[in-house]
């Protein structure tokens, strides 16, 4: 912990000064959306302090963070708990009290190193916590993802302080079947304040029925362009596929290569752009040696989300091969496939976890079973081969994404949800 200490005490002072970040949502902007009548939230944000706890801000894969971050923000203080602060993007940080701790595993968990065990705060970080709790007299404390909801539930049951966790992907799905973890989810759900999870079958994954008053769908929300370009990228005559997300089973990226690998040969002037990295990414790379498709697949590694919106106007057609992994890992609502969207391109994606929540199959993108490499390929070809069907599929899509799914939408359906738990906590 040496070297973690110092900035425990350098940055995290209890009560340190907040300054004013430069792109909070206002409040005008909050009264504008539908139905927003409610002025609990901006009467009392100045006496509001929230905790919000995940182990690291904000990751590259974790956008959808900052923005619920965001979302507390424009109620009151908002402390961030974490091990790690990379922010990779850049978001405005300034703003925010931070306090970083560090976390044992297990024997077990250690030895392994595959499975989730219970984790512990180290000594010093446990003793900080308490005397964090104790003297800031927090309003709120959200947990991203279910683990640390765990770790961090005995400091908030203790001291009395409302919580709300949400659930993510990985802790709705493989870690379910892990014994150890779903034994003290019940514990975790009588005490929650709110539930929310990102896709609905989450509420069957986490049997989540019997505390159903408490649960709440909120999708991510995302940046909406003022004019999204929809159909043709650019002038040439190559049409650009891109996939954005980790390289890890639950993206089935090697399919999507082998399925290109057949349409390049049937269609011509095509290139696929894979953007992230991850544990697949050597086999990825390997199959497009072994399919001789150097100069039509372009890897573009891991990149920052700025990057990704340049990769996003430049394509023609947004694909996201999802599936259930070995492992039961599944996805929550991916995030990359709402900008997509958002961005008015016409998408092809699974029939898997949260994304039929978002897409209807003809309507505003195409759908293949998971699995299935012959849906596909069959739903990229027609892509492909009719810039019709790409700039209707694209339109009807961004302006869904507008209309239920934009930044705005999300924060003031979470902002409504955080208001009301502090007004009945009495805070």
């Amino acid at each position: 912990m040496a070297g973690v200490l110092p900035l425990l005490q350098e940055s995290c002072r209890i009560g340190a000064e907040k300054t004013q970040c430069p792109d909070t949502m206002n409040d005008s902007l909050l009264s504008g959306l539908p139905g927003n009548t409610d002025t609990t939230m901006t009467d009392a944000r100045s006496n509001n302090t929230f905790l919000v706890y995940n182990t690291s801000f904000f990751d590259v894969s974790q956008t959808f963070i900052y923005h619920q971050v965001k979302a507390l923000q424009n109620m009151g203080q908002v402390h961030l708990l974490g091990s790690q602060f990379m922010n990779p993007h850049g978001f405005p940080m300034e703003c925010y009290t931070r306090h970083e701790v560090r976390k044992i595993r297990g024997l077990i968990g250690r030895v392994t190193g595959k499975f989730w065990k219970r984790s512990f705060f180290d000594r010093q970080s446990s003793s900080y916590l308490h005397k964090l709790f104790r003297e800031t007299g927090f309003s709120m404390v959200h947990a991203h993802f279910g683990t640390n909801a765990l770790d961090i539930l005995p400091y908030a049951r203790r001291y009395g302080v409302p919580m709300v966790v949400s659930f993510h992907g990985a802790d709705a799905s493989r870690m379910v079947r892990m014994p150890h973890y779903t034994r003290r989810l019940p514990a975790l759900f009588n005490y929650a304040s709110a539930i929310i999870i990102s896709g609905r079958h989450m509420a069957g994954t986490l049997n989540l029925h019997p505390w159903s008053d408490k649960v709440h769908h909120v999708v991510y929300g995302v940046q909406v362009p003022e004019q999204g370009s929809y159909g043709k990228a650019d002038g040439t005559g190559t049409v650009k596929i891109l996939h954005s997300g980790r390289l890890v089973p639950k993206k089935g990226v090697p399919d999507l290569i082998r399925v290109f690998g057949e349409l390049q040969s049937e269609v011509g002037c095509v290139e696929l752009h894979i953007a992230g990295g991850g544990e697949e990414l050597p086999r990825c790379r390997e199959l497009v040696d072994m399919l001789n498709l150097q100069t039509q697949v372009i890897f573009h590694g891991p990149v920052s989300n700025s990057r990704v919106q340049e990769l996003l106007e430049q394509a023609d057609v947004f694909v996201l091969n999802s599936r259930t992994a070995p492992d039961g890992d599944m996805e929550g609502t991916p995030v990359t496939l709402l900008e997509a969207m958002a961005m008015g391109k016409a998408v092809v994606s699974t029939r898997h976890a949260g994304i039929p929540d978002v897409i209807s199959h003809e309507q505003n993108g195409l759908l293949a079973d998971e699995y299935s490499n012959t849906q596909l390929k069959e739903n990229i070809k027609r892509l492909l081969t009719d810039s019709e069907l790409r700039h209707a599929l694209g339109k009807k899509a961004g302006c869904q994404i507008k209309k239920l799914y934009s930044v705005e939408t999300m924060t003031y359906t979470l902002g409504q949800i955080f208001s009301g738990i502090v007004t009945s906590a009495g805070k």
